[in-house]
């Protein structure tokens, strides 16, 4: 990966979509490297794996098993409550 070192998202929450695999859990664990508090969503096993990435940079992580495609506005404003509630407002 890049040199990120002049780059912070200290006290900043990100969430990221697709988060168990390839590009999705490359984001995660880069954002966790430069200070994020990270949310991920994801349908597929493994996001668990990447939250354990991500809090090995001693941030928070909450994982939301679900798959996107398949959910109503609604369901995405309680995604985002619930994100909130847990680690703060996404930024």
């Amino acid at each position: 990966m890049s040199d990120l070192s002049a780059f912070s998202l200290e006290g900043k929450t990100a969430l990221v979509t697709g988060g168990s695999t390839g590009i999705g859990q490359a984001i995660a664990i880069e954002f966790a490297k430069v200070g994020a508090t990270v949310a991920i969503t994801s349908h597929n096993h493994g996001a668990d794996e990447t939250c354990l990435a991500v809090q090995t940079f001693g941030k928070e992580c909450l994982v939301l098993g679900l798959d996107l495609a398949t959910i109503s506005s609604q369901d995405v404003a309680q995604i985002f409550d619930e994100i909130e509630a847990q680690l703060g407002q996404v930024d």
